[in-house]
């Protein structure tokens, strides 16, 4: 084959693949209503400076231990939550119960309340929004 017919064969190649990948792109996405929380932990902020500290989402969760980050941030990890219906809906879990130990030696538990920041709507997704809990501040 000479040179020019393998040019024109690769640019021939080169549209159609185009083509195809125009034509999947242009597919309405398969979305749902729903709200999904982000994966990012919730960071605990404390007025005073805890030795130790426990915490859990939901209402009569145990606390597990938590470990302080490099930076020195107390973060509760988080699971993927779905909630499945109206986005309209925020999540279950509405509060983080803490446990945290103080040098003093007093130990206090308390439930706080989660506040969401909710993200605009997925473009294309029919009320699919991305939320994701905004700190706790821990007296």
């Amino acid at each position: 084959m000479k040179p020019r017919g393998i040019l024109l064969a690769i640019v021939g190649l080169a549209v159609v693949l185009l083509g195809v990948m125009g034509l999947a792109m242009a597919q309405p996405r398969a979305c749902t209503a729903e709200l999904t929380t982000a994966l990012l932990p919730i960071t605990l902020e404390f007025a005073g400076e805890p030795v130790s500290v426990a915490a859990c989402m939901d209402a009569g969760c145990t606390p597990r231990p938590l470990s302080r980050k490099d930076d020195g941030a107390w973060q509760l990890p988080q699971e993927l939550r779905v909630t499945s219906g109206p986005a309209s809906e925020p999540p279950a879990a509405r509060t983080v119960t803490v446990t945290a130990s103080y040098r003093e030696g007093h130990t206090t538990t308390q439930s706080l309340p989660l506040t969401l920041k909710e993200q605009p709507e997925i473009p294309g997704c029919g009320g699919t929004r991305t939320v994701e809990f905004l700190p706790v501040r821990v007296p």
